[in-house]
């Protein structure tokens, strides 16, 4: 594995994490918003009938599910995460090391990465895909750095 896949790998997990994270609000939303049947309003024939319960317990269900989902993904991103500092032990200057990490391990857009050090967007991402070549050639993950899937 390249410190380029390995990178790569380690933003699409931390993405990965972000939407299993945004899954569990909009269940915790879901199950905040449930309101009681009103009985003064009018029916609506045909489907089946459902009591309250029943919604609820599906979607504590879902979050259990969600929960051990987030779980194994933190643990995925952790693994993922260390391999990666090893691997950038090889950068010399910190200012490409520091912008990797942003990016990559934390899913920092290029943007906000480019405006915290003051520079411009494009010749940031030129700069840190150089490294990482430069890192490819220099500094190799080895095979017992490979990341534990």
């Amino acid at each position: 594995m390249t410190v380029k896949e390995l990178l790569i790998t380690v933003y699409r997990e931390v993405g990965v994490l972000e939407s299993l994270e945004r899954q569990r609000a909009m269940l915790f939303e879901d199950n905040t918003g449930l309101k009681a049947i009103r009985y003064d309003s009018d029916k609506v024939s045909g489907g089946r009938q459902t009591d309250l319960s029943v919604v609820i317990e599906q979607i504590e269900q879902k979050q259990a599910k969600i929960e051990e989902l987030i779980s194994r993904q933190k643990e995925r991103v952790t693994n993922h995460r260390l391999t990666a500092y090893i691997a950038l032990e090889g950068v010399e200057d910190s200012r490409w090391k520091s912008a990797m990490q942003e990016h990559y391990l934390y899913g920092v857009p290029w943007s906000k990465v480019a405006d915290n050090m003051d520079y411009d967007k494009d010749w940031v991402r030129k700069r840190v895909y150089a490294t990482i070549k430069e890192l490819d050639q220099t500094h190799p993950v080895s095979p017992t750095q490979k990341v534990v899937k």
